[in-house]
């Protein structure tokens, strides 16, 4: 059984995303005429366009028997076995994860690991990763 979750996208990501995206199609307009100055935004902004968008497409959790599989473009992935997982909590932490949004749940495993993520459906992903590992405490 797989069960995959997209992340919650806040506002202020999708936002810096289509600002980018017109500022890139601004400035194709505007430095047309010296080659140098196109070439040079459009290697710098596409770039960084991509991988916005990459993150924006492919950040998910998917839970695949005993495992969590976490993607978040192809930037940033763990698999983290489910029996490691410890405690569940919520949190609105702004620390670098694999999250588009701040409405996230932390998750500790091990000793002292923790990741924050998003899934869209909160209550059902911590009660699928219950489900499969009772032990997880959930205050």
């Amino acid at each position: 059984m797989e069960k995959v979750y997209k992340s919650e996208v806040s506002i202020w990501y999708l936002s810096t995303c289509v600002f980018l995206t017109a500022s890139f199609i601004g400035s194709i307009f505007l430095c047309c005429h010296t080659l140098w100055v196109l070439l040079i935004d459009v290697i710098s902004c596409g770039i960084g366009i991509a991988l916005l968008l990459d993150i924006l497409f492919h950040t998910d959790y998917t839970i695949k028997k005993d495992t969590l599989y976490i993607r978040c473009g192809i930037i940033y992935r763990q698999i983290l076995p489910i029996s490691k997982i410890t405690e569940i909590t919520h949190n609105t932490s702004l620390i670098s994860s694999p999250a588009l949004s701040a409405n996230r749940i932390e998750i500790k495993y091990g000793k002292s690991h923790r990741i924050y993520i998003s899934p869209k459906d909160r209550s059902n992903f911590i009660t699928t990763l219950k489900s499969i590992n009772p032990q997880i405490a959930t205050p």
